[in-house]
């Protein structure tokens, strides 16, 4: 089980909804059918089909993916030659080097702007939309969205708070300059306090799905339907449930702000809500330098 000991590279955005997309137009028309997130149009999901279900676009390219579920993500990660982090990476992600403060968020503080209200943008939402405040460190999803194309519960452009000459508290960056893990979509995370989680040895993919569409790297949660987390995941088989995944980093399970603190655990084992897919659930990978 990778603790976060070792070094790892980490994508530094969430999955945007272009990237996912592309994912998607490399797949067999079997594989795409299972991978497809659906949900368009409904709390920020661009995502469409095309020229009978074989072509996928999106006209919000780098708004983050939401409606991602866990055998989606899996399969996106082993397609990428990617994994999975656990619960310790998604800490040394957040605060790097530096002692835990009590309560803090990614950046590092307890300090929330805006918090849980309204969020401005400026411009249109097709990637050079900024945050109209330039102290805008973290963006909840539940509040309205004055600007761009406005709703509320859905999420925004993947960095949306960065901008530059900001610090790492007004841009919402972790000590690595890893954007959005205290806010935008959640994070999935290998669990460090269930057995499935556990049996987890931080295995990569290796670019070749099932012909279904799964991933199917041994050890990873869920592997051969294994939808209990006191059972061990096993060598063989492909991801198709849930056991051994959570959630770090969203407001699913307590009222923003609160659940997007760094250390903040108790949606972390809610992990059949990630056998569904969420508007709130996006995703990113890792990768071992080792």
């Amino acid at each position: 089980y990778p603790v976060g000991f070792s070094p790892f590279y980490m994508m530094k955005y969430e999955i945007t909804q272009e990237q996912y997309a592309d994912f998607l137009n490399i797949l067999t028309p079997t594989q795409q059918s299972a991978r497809f997130i659906g949900n368009f149009n409904s709390q920020g999901q661009k995502i469409n089909s095309f020229s009978g279900g074989t072509v996928y676009l999106t006209d919000r390219p780098d708004r983050a993916a939401n409606f991602i579920n866990w055998m989606d993500a899996a399969a996106y990660a082993d397609w990428s030659g990617l994994r999975p982090m656990t619960e310790t990476e998604y800490e040394k992600a957040c605060r790097g080097p530096l002692a835990p403060v009590v309560n803090e968020y990614a950046w590092g503080n307890t300090s929330v702007n805006p918090g849980n209200t309204t969020l401005s943008i400026t411009g249109t939402e097709n990637g050079t939309e900024v945050a109209s405040s330039t102290a805008n460190n973290s963006w909840m999803m539940s509040p309205s969205i004055s600007g761009g194309d406005g709703g509320s519960s859905r999420p925004v452009r993947v960095g949306l708070c960065t901008g530059a000459g900001e610090n790492r508290t007004d841009g919402g960056t972790s000590w690595w300059g890893v954007t959005d893990l205290s806010s935008n979509v959640g994070e999935m995370v290998v669990t460090i306090t269930t057995t499935a989680g556990r049996s987890f040895t931080g295995l990569h993919g290796n670019g070749i799905l099932s012909t279904n569409g799964n991933a199917n790297v041994a050890f990873w949660p869920g592997i051969a339907g294994n939808s209990s987390n006191s059972t061990v995941n096993t060598n063989s088989g492909e991801v198709t449930s849930f056991a051994g995944i959570g959630q770090r980093g969203d407001n699913s399970c307590t009222t923003p702000p609160t659940a997007f603190q760094v250390s903040y655990r108790s949606c972390v084992e809610n992990s059949s809500t990630l056998n569904s897919r969420q508007w709130w659930m996006g995703f990113r990978a890792v990768r071992s330098q080792w």
